[in-house]
This record gives C-alpha cells, structure tokens and sequence, in this order.
C-alpha cells in the first residue's frame, strides 16, 4: 500500500501502478467485509450489546463520575468496515477516471490508506492500554485503586478487558481521522484559501 504513494514509482510504471491499485482495494474490500461480518457473526472480542458505551469513571464510589466514555469494538468495527468500503469504491473510480483529476483519487486513496491502517495502529494502542492496566494493577491502596475505578472481581475484569479493546480502537479511529485531515482536508482548505486570495 504504501508504494502506491511514491510519485517515481506511479510515473515510471503506470500499469504496475495501476495492478497493484486493484489489488489494493481488494483487500480493503476484503478487510472491510470482514471488520463488518466478524462482530455480525460475534466472532469479535466485544461487549454483547453493540450499542453499549464503556466508561472510565473515577471517584469515590458514592460520588464518581465517567472521566472517559466510547462506543463498543463492535460498533467501530462496522464503522471502520462500512468506511473503508466506501473509501474502496471511491479510490477505485477515481482512479477509472483519472483524467479528470489526479488530486482526487489521491486524497481518496490517501484516506483509504489510513482507514485501513487503523487496524495495525489499534494494536499499538491495544499494548499502550494493557501496560496502563498493569501499572494499575500494581498500586496496591486500596482507597486509590478504588478511585481509579480498578476492578476486584473477575466480571469486572472482564469488562475491563472488553472496555480496553474498544478503547484502542477508538484512538485508531481517532489517529486515522487525525492523520487524514492534516494530509487531504486541511492542504485542500489551504490551496482554496490561497486561490482566493
């Protein structure tokens, strides 16, 4: 994927360029059908209920309060899918119709590169959560582990883990939006600005 984006290489071998593309957005596409079939088909590490919102909340227990909230793996998951899915089709036409813009189907396929990115950056973050759950798990004051809202039992164990896997994600989310505005939305906001200036 990331040969794609080396202008010597789409210059000097065009018909290279154009074969890997497709076979680019095949994976994507099978990428997307899988991050939307696998929690369908609850084949993914998620809460049972896809519209549950994990908290993190922090506090003494009679009057704490959710410092952090996000959606479920399952529900990012068939966000990241249906996404991606629709990134696919898009880098896929304007690369048919390239002659009508060449910066086009660059932004597209710029975009579908870190959509699809995500799920790799999601594991960096997966190992980021973990060994912040280890360090919490270290403190051993009870009155800080129960305000850091630390699990005692293994249902709340559980949910902890399940909470950490939607967390990562999230911030995969949250990188691949980030990464994206600052490579296609706000350079084009730029040239705009400039040409009305």
């Amino acid at each position: 994927m990331p040969l794609q984006h080396v202008p010597s290489l789409r210059h000097s071998y065009p018909t290279l360029h154009k074969l890997s593309g497709y076979f680019v957005v095949s994976l994507s596409t099978l990428l997307a059908l899988t991050g939307i079939l696998f929690p369908t088909y609850n084949l993914s590490h998620s809460h049972p209920n896809i519209f549950h919102v994990h908290t993190w909340t922090v506090g003494a227990p009679s009057h704490n309060f959710p410092l952090l909230a996000w959606p479920t793996f399952a529900l990012l998951s068939h966000l990241l899918g249906l996404v991606v899915l629709f990134l696919a089709a898009q880098t896929l036409l304007s690369g048919l119709y390239y002659h009508r813009g060449a910066h086009t189907h660059r932004a597209w396929t710029t975009a579908l590169t870190y959509w699809s990115y995500a799920i790799p950056v999601q594991r960096v973050w997966l190992g980021v959560s973990q060994g912040f759950g280890l360090i919490l798990s270290l403190i051993t004051s009870e009155p800080v582990r129960e305000w850091l809202g630390v699990p005692k039992s293994e249902t709340g164990v559980w949910e902890a883990e399940l909470a950490t896997f939607a967390w990562a994600t999230s911030m995969a989310v949250l990188w691949a939006t980030w990464m994206i505005a600052g490579e296609v939305w706000l350079p084009s906001a730029t040239v705009q600005k400039r040409k009305v200036l």
